[in-house]
């Protein structure tokens, strides 16, 4: 249920116990939340609007490790937007999911705010991220390394064998001879089969022309008959 009045009070009590529900005091250099794993959320009301209210909003999409409202200094109004971090990156696709399906809305006395749900990483930091993945998990710079190794090796082999430099293995001759057979027979293959369908498209053409013009004579005799008759 996306509406926090819905649930009951003793419920509420339950989950904000359960929840890590602590006072995060961040340092001048910069905030520590991972961006990953948490969501932004918009159309968030100035006045009236709590950490706890948005809490019980998304407890059934996962373990929620904080949620930050951000407020004016001066005055200690709501800016109108905030943040939700949750434990695991996949809670985050859930609360997407739900955000689609039924957008969660805010009961605030007789009014009601629709919040407007996006990640907060942009989708070219996803990809970066994912490709570090890729490349930690290929073995880091080391990795990198062997891999180059061995595409230099191959360019260099390649150019050794246009060049005249070194010639090539049997397996290589044999392979490189056995494709280029195979080429040239399907080229020549194709080239039977488009010569054999003209050929058979011009004979039934031809067919076509003899009988229309046996269909003319005949039509011809039979009125020559008539006119004699007459």
């Amino acid at each position: 249920q996306n509406d926090s009045s819905k649930i009951s009070r003793g419920v509420q009590q339950r989950i904000l116990e359960n929840s890590s529900c602590v006072i995060r005091c961040d340092t001048a250099t910069g905030a520590t939340y991972v961006s990953a794993r948490s969501i932004f959320l918009g159309n968030v009301p100035f006045t009236n609007a709590s950490e706890d209210s948005i809490r019980l909003l998304f407890h059934s999409c996962g373990e929620i490790e904080n949620v930050r409202l951000i407020r004016d200094k001066a005055t200690g109004f709501g800016k109108g937007f905030g943040y939700v971090q949750f434990v695991n990156e996949s809670s985050v696709k859930t609360a997407l999911q739900m955000a689609k399906s039924r957008p969660p809305t805010l009961l605030i006395g007789h009014k009601s705010y629709e919040l407007r749900i996006q990640a907060a990483m942009k989708p070219l930091h996803l990809q970066r991220k994912n490709k570090l993945k890729r490349f930690l998990g290929q073995g880091g710079k080391k990795g990198l390394k062997k891999r180059m190794k061995r595409w230099k090796a191959r360019k260099k082999k390649r150019f050794e064998i246009k060049s005249g430099i070194r010639k090539p293995n049997n397996t290589e001759r044999s392979s490189r001879s056995n494709t280029k057979l195979h080429k040239t027979e399907k080229k020549r293959n194709s080239i039977r089969e488009s010569r054999n369908t003209k050929l058979a498209n011009k004979g039934q053409v031809k067919v076509q022309k003899e009988k229309k013009a046996t269909k003319d004579i005949k039509r011809r005799k039979g009125r020559k008959i008539e006119r004699g008759k007459k």
